[in-house]
């Protein structure tokens, strides 16, 4: 029996992606189509669940060289482990900003003053901080 194929249309739509995002997929190397018949790109089973799991590991934010290298190396435990590591790395400082924002913004709700941008005191003392580490000694 023969493996069901989907053409570049079919993958694209169903993935919700550009044809032209498929096609740059296989020139940089990390998804391939299963045949070509006249020049036209068909893809089995296996390569739609590469795709899946390019997306998952894009929706992580890793880039397509860093999953290039996770697929292409995948025995070279050091480094996917080390992508990995550094990825996980820059979420965290990612999330640690983004909580401090949060919270900045939740304080900045507490101002007294009608109009935050005018008058508030927790404003202009972290903008006089911030001013601070910008005016040369």
């Amino acid at each position: 029996m023969d493996e069901k194929l989907f053409s570049i249309g079919q993958v694209a739509k169903s993935f919700g992606i550009h044809t032209s995002t498929l096609r740059y997929y296989e020139e940089v190397g990390v998804l391939k189509p299963a045949v070509r018949r006249s020049g036209r790109r068909y893809y089995g089973m296996p390569e739609l669940e590469r795709l899946t799991l390019i997306q998952m590991l894009q929706s992580n934010d890793l880039s397509l060289n860093e999953i290039f290298h996770l697929l292409t190396y995948p025995t070279e435990l050091i480094n996917w482990r080390e992508v990995l590591n550094e990825h996980i790395a820059k979420l965290e400082k990612q999330i640690r900003s983004a909580v401090a924002a949060k919270s900045y913004l939740e304080y900045l709700l507490t101002c007294p003053s009608k109009n935050v941008f005018d008058g508030c005191p927790y404003l202009y003392r972290e903008i006089q901080r911030r001013l601070a580490t910008h005016i040369p000694d």
